[in-house]
């Protein structure tokens, strides 16, 4: 992944896209103002729907030159203030 940096904002899910051509789940989501898509076959995509409405730390970037997430980290109550 390409210029990879941190952000922080509520995650939602925007759309479910096509499966893999393996079968895994792919999803499109927004973080803040900015929309991003979870890698092929990423691990992350199994999960992600578990941080939808929640404040989270992520860490995006270019995958293959489209705006990807890559790690998804929910921010706690103590982390807030």
């Amino acid at each position: 992944m390409k210029h990879e940096r941190n952000i922080i904002g509520k995650l939602d899910i925007v759309n479910k896209l096509p499966n893999s051509h393996l079968g895994n789940p792919r999803y499109e989501v927004s973080i803040g103002d900015e929309r991003f898509t979870t890698q092929t076959n990423a691990g992350l995509a199994y999960g992600i729907t578990q941080y939808r409405g929640k404040l989270v730390k992520a860490k995006v970037g270019y995958y293959y030159g489209s705006p990807s997430v890559e790690l998804v980290e929910l921010i706690s109550q103590e982390d807030q203030q």
